[in-house]
């Protein structure tokens, strides 16, 4: 048992491995190929005043005037030693960026998962009790409508109405400058929690739906008293 659950997460972390290695080679190719020059990202406006020997002793220091293939392997070799190179819009190094944005990175994200998480249960609990009904299908209509809208226009739209029209919450931001106390913090996570609320809520919601209505008709009980059922525990829980 013990061998053969070990050859197991072997496999997986192999696979996690490889799965891994072929996503950054992906990314990495794709941000070399994307539209704009990388020289302009990092010096800016400066680049026009380049004339082409400094604009050449630019691009080397940078390993840009090497082939993809080399730039990726040379960003791997450095990145397994710990070194993930200068961030070209920020011109620091990448681990001292990351490192001032990963609290609030796992704030955001922690909130977020929660609170999809707390509010899939409890939807998808709804809709099993209700399997069929006008609430079933009016929440399944929206759900799949809301799913599939990017999630980068359903933030657009919530800064349009919250932030500039009715200006009840901020635009962006972690805090206020210079500190804020724990309301303000509350504030600036509202609209991007919800955002992501909303972006995940119904595929979650969904499988949870349909779980519940699967365990119904495997036991032969209504759906109502299942859910009831489900719903009172969760409750005590």
């Amino acid at each position: 048992m013990g061998t053969r659950l070990t050859v197991r997460l072997a496999k997986k972390f192999t696979t996690l491995i490889v799965f891994m290695l072929a996503l950054s080679a992906i990314v990495f190719w794709l941000a070399r190929l994307s539209p704009g020059d990388p020289l302009f990202a990092y010096y800016g406006e400066a680049v026009e005043r380049m004339n082409d020997e400094q604009r050449t002793a630019a691009m080397q220091r940078l390993s840009l005037d090497k082939p993809i293939a080399s730039q990726y392997f040379a960003w791997l070799k450095n990145a397994l030693a710990g070194s993930f190179g200068i961030s070209h819009i920020y011109k620091r190094d990448v681990l001292s960026v990351i490192g001032g944005l990963w609290k609030n990175t796992l704030v955001l994200g922690g909130a977020a998962y929660i609170l999809t998480f707390c509010f899939a249960i409890s939807l998808g609990v709804f809709c099993a009790a209700r399997e069929g009904g006008l609430a079933d299908r009016i929440i399944y209509r929206v759900g799949t409508a809301t799913s599939v809208i990017p999630g980068f226009f359903i933030a657009l739209i919530a800064i349009l109405i919250f932030s500039v029209n009715l200006k009840l919450l901020p635009v962006g931001g972690a805090y206020t400058i210079g500190g804020g106390d724990f309301a303000d913090r509350v504030a600036h996570l509202a609209l991007p929690v919800s955002v992501m609320v909303l972006s995940h809520l119904w595929y979650y919601a969904y499988m949870i739906r349909n779980r519940i209505i699967e365990a119904i008709f495997s036991i032969g009980i209504s759906s109502q008293s299942a859910a009831c059922f489900y719903q009172d525990a969760i409750v005590k829980l």
